[in-house]
């Protein structure tokens, strides 16, 4: 955040703690991760 007046307030909620590992920062392991979840949906709708 940034760009804020001195005297302004930011109030955040979150069901959970900010985890630094629920993220994915890079592309090609974006690819990777989407690859795989779609994989896995696919043979849960085929049953195979």
């Amino acid at each position: 955040m940034y760009d804020f007046e001195d005297d302004a307030v930011l109030m955040v909620l979150a069901s959970d703690y900010y985890d630094e590992n629920d993220y994915i920062r890079n592309y090609n392991d974006y690819e990777k991760y989407y690859k795989k979840k779609e994989k896995k949906h696919e043979s849960a709708i085929f049953n195979i």
